[in-house]
């Protein structure tokens, strides 16, 4: 990546000025309709959505399927199990979605929670 990244980016430097002038449509997140009691990612993220507020950090994990419904949350911090429903969600200005989907690493989210925490001991 460290040295892919420069060179796609140079690459595609010829087309900014077309690219720059395409009209992207805002992007509207629907919540589906299940008949299933299984709980799914399409399902599950976007009704999570309107807990999330300005501000608030949410830390995604690679998890395992079984566990795409489990969270934990508190005033100002939201912790999920799946990196891969949580990418269709819009997020409030200023939240932050930290995430980490390119190694596929379980476990990660666990230490950046533990930082997080540490880092900013008026969340307790």
């Amino acid at each position: 990546m460290k040295h892919l990244l420069p060179k796609l980016a140079e690459r595609l430097q010829q087309f900014y000025p077309t690219a720059s002038k395409i009209q992207v449509p805002a992007f509207v997140s629907e919540i589906p309709e299940e008949d299933s009691p299984v709980i799914s990612h399409a399902w599950f993220w976007p009704r999570l959505r309107p807990f999330f507020r300005s501000k608030d950090v949410i830390v995604t994990e690679t998890g395992k399927r079984e566990l795409a419904g489990r969270v934990v949350s508190s005033d100002r911090l939201h912790v999920g199990t799946a990196n891969f429903g949580i990418v269709d969600v819009p997020l409030p200005s200023g939240a932050i979605l930290l995430s980490q989907i390119l190694w596929g690493s379980i476990g990660w989210s666990v230490g950046r929670l533990d930082q997080l925490v540490v880092q900013n001991q008026s969340w307790h």
